[in-house]
């Protein structure tokens, strides 16, 4: 990223059954060893990191892809157009069957500033 961006890579994002299959990988023959898990026992605590950077897991990327990027204001920032609003309300017999309408609305986008900044 830094080659071809410019910009340092502050985190990555991956499926997290991507991340468990990286998790559980274990050392083969070629290695030397057999049996061992290339990033530790996967029961050992700790922070969620790949290649010394923070790591967000999420349903939305697909299992065969992951992301990383410089996740910074100078690369990417959500701009609101309006802030949210929150209304909450009854509708026909809602109060009557102990129901509540929430509605909320935000108005906003995602703005790219750096798209070098951010890889797959």
């Amino acid at each position: 990223m830094r080659l071809v961006g410019g910009v340092p890579a502050t985190a990555a994002l991956l499926n997290a059954t991507s991340w468990g299959a990286i998790r559980l990988a274990r050392e083969n023959s070629a290695t030397g060893t057999l049996g061992g898990y290339i990033l530790g026992p996967p029961n050992m605590p700790g922070p969620t990191t790949i290649f010394g950077l923070q790591l967000a897991l999420s349903t939305a990327v697909p299992a065969t892809v992951g992301f990383v990027g410089n996740f910074t204001p100078t690369t990417i920032a959500l701009v609101q157009r309006e802030g949210g609003t929150i209304e909450t309300g009854w509708i026909n017999d809602q109060f009557v069957r102990n129901l509540l309408t929430l509605r909320a609305e935000l108005r906003a986008v995602l703005v790219i500033r750096r798209p070098k900044g951010l890889h797959s």
